[in-house]
């Protein structure tokens, strides 16, 4: 089941067609694929609730906003920091996020291989922490 109510995101048309006014978070199809991401952990039996530090509520909010952030870099979107609010990521936070969540991304890469591989192989997306799991295991 995925809880989502398009009413309460935005989409272009509410922001005059320009999208990079929308609040990172506030899209709608960044919101939908967020609570895809959920819900393929949830079918995978590999959704994780337990507790994370550094701004997330959960494991899993960890992943889904990872995720997410990859979908939204395909679309040279800003990234969300956290799931606490809506801020973006800095260019700083950006380059050391890879560091600083190691052990999570390769525990979605061991928990959703095939999903992450077929990630990993689109090359355009300039932040994939899926790729970067995958060419330092090389």
């Amino acid at each position: 089941m995925i809880h989502f109510s398009p009413q309460e995101f935005l989409n272009n048309t509410q922001a005059h067609g320009q999208s990079s006014r929308i609040p990172v978070g506030l899209r709608r199809d960044e919101a939908l694929f967020h609570e895809m991401v959920h819900s393929l952990r949830q079918m995978a039996g590999v959704m994780d609730c337990s507790a994370h530090p550094n701004g997330f509520d959960t494991k899993d909010e960890v992943w889904a906003i990872l995720t997410t952030n990859i979908y939204c870099s395909a679309f040279r979107r800003p990234l969300r920091r956290n799931h606490e609010d809506f801020e973006v990521m800095t260019d700083e936070e950006v380059s050391g996020f890879y560091k600083k969540f190691e052990s999570m991304i390769g525990r979605m890469c061991r928990e959703l291989p095939v999903f992450t591989r077929n990630i990993a192989r689109i090359t355009y997306i300039k932040f994939n922490p899926f790729r970067d799991y995958y060419e330092r295991r090389r």
